[in-house]
């Protein structure tokens, strides 16, 4: 029971925590300074990114992430037949 406390506790901090960047964001979107403290002047470059480099990017960051991989190993070995080889299973046409 007490293990259950502790993560419905840091659960609530984690949700609280996030609210707060949410607010400040949302504060410094509306002074329109982008959450710097003072004016800015100097206008810095924007680096664009071929379509490409951003799909391989982005794919990368997708297929590297373990919750991905976590959740394909719990959610598909349901569907897989016991006694099929992995020949009947590469085609399933």
């Amino acid at each position: 029971m007490q293990s259950a406390q502790l993560f419905f506790i840091v659960k609530m901090l984690g949700a609280a925590y996030l609210c707060w960047i949410g607010i400040n964001a949302l504060r410094a979107a509306l002074k329109g300074n982008g959450g710097t403290a003072g004016p800015v002047s100097v206008k810095t470059p924007v680096k664009l990114q071929s379509l490409r480099h951003a799909w391989v990017e982005g794919f990368l960051t997708n297929a590297l992430n373990p919750k991905v991989s976590m959740f394909y190993l719990a959610a598909f070995p349901q569907f897989i037949p016991l006694g099929e080889g992995l020949r009947q299973l590469s085609c399933w046409c």
